[in-house]
């Protein structure tokens, strides 16, 4: 009788115990480093609809070829939208989650939208 009361003590002096769904996935830990994708220039794409590939460039000269329809080819992230000239990433599992929206720049998209402008700019009567 003195064993059962006890043990019966001691059990009450635990904390409570959280009861694990053994069937759900284990949390992984956040990833603490993330590459940064800011040094990267979207330099072109082609598609329509919700299928589109895209070319990224980094200031090294280093290319990717990106898709919308494949995992992304950088570690720790994932490709969120992928529209005509904007392409946006984010690292979720990242401990500071990150994003990051990539436009398409240069000399010929410069001259698209200055052509554009200027459509516009006629359109106005100014």
């Amino acid at each position: 009788m003195k064993h059962l009361l006890i043990s019966g003590l001691f059990f009450a002096c635990l904390p409570p115990a959280i009861a694990r769904d053994p069937f759900a996935q284990l949390q992984a830990p956040c990833a603490l480093s993330v590459m940064s994708l800011d040094r990267w220039q979207l330099q072109g794409m082609v598609g329509k609809g919700n299928r589109y590939r895209g070319w990224l460039r980094s200031t090294q000269g280093e290319r990717v070829a990106i898709a919308s329809d494949q995992p992304s080819p950088f570690m720790a992230w994932q490709i969120d939208a992928f529209t005509p000239f904007r392409l946006t990433l984010s690292a979720p599992h990242s401990c500071v989650p990150q994003r990051v929206t990539l436009h398409i720049t240069g000399k010929y998209h410069d001259k698209d939208r200055s052509r554009a402008a200027a459509a516009e700019h006629r359109g106005t009567g100014q």
